[in-house]
């Protein structure tokens, strides 16, 4: 039962509409918001491939919302925090 549990938040985990803010406190909790959202955008620019992927599914830098697609594909790039 427990094991089932941790999936199914996982799974939806990836479902949630985050604000990038919100998904950057994710990564870097020890971090003040507005620290962890530009440690999280420096990370996006350093991989050229997820920028491209997140580009394609609508994101633009100084966008505030990230669809559950846009989420997927930060955590198949930087791993989930």
């Amino acid at each position: 039962f427990i094991r089932y549990k941790c999936n199914a938040m996982k799974q939806e985990d990836k479902t949630i509409l985050y604000s990038f803010k919100q998904l950057s406190m994710r990564y870097s909790p020890d971090l003040q918001p507005d620290s962890a959202s530009k440690q999280l955008m420096r990370w996006v620019m350093y991989h050229p491939d997820l920028k491209q992927k997140l580009e394609n599914a609508g994101w633009h830098k100084g966008a505030r919302r990230l669809t559950p697609l846009m989420v997927e594909l930060i955590y198949d790039s930087l791993g989930e925090p």
